[in-house]
């Protein structure tokens, strides 16, 4: 956020219409409030995908819903229904689970 922040301070100190007090300075004196505002929200949203996640993978190891189970798929002798419904949550845990690992390392 930092180098945006510089750029855009920048951007407007070379512009030539300006006058009055500096405002590279009013850019930059707002850092402390956009890191801890970014800060924030990056647990916020760690939060609810650490939730989401654990809410997948409790959904993972129920049984699948009717509508899979009624499309009588099959993969040789097996059905398809319960592989196909843990695979997908699998998936949706591990990409909630990253997110929240993502949004955790942004806070740091």
């Amino acid at each position: 956020m930092t180098p945006l922040v510089i750029l855009f301070a920048q951007y407007r100190d070379d512009d030539s219409g300006m006058s009055g007090r500096d405002p590279t300075l009013s850019v930059v004196s707002l850092l402390p409030l956009i890191y801890v505002v970014l800060d924030r929200t990056a647990r916020t949203l760690a939060i609810c995908l650490f939730f989401a996640s654990i809410g997948c993978a409790s959904l993972a190891l129920q049984s699948p819903p009717a509508i899979l189970v009624s499309m009588n798929w099959h993969l040789g002798p097996h059905a398809a229904a319960p592989i196909l419904w843990s695979a997908l949550l699998s998936v949706w845990v591990a990409s909630f689970g990253a997110n929240a690992h993502a949004a955790v390392d942004a806070t740091y």
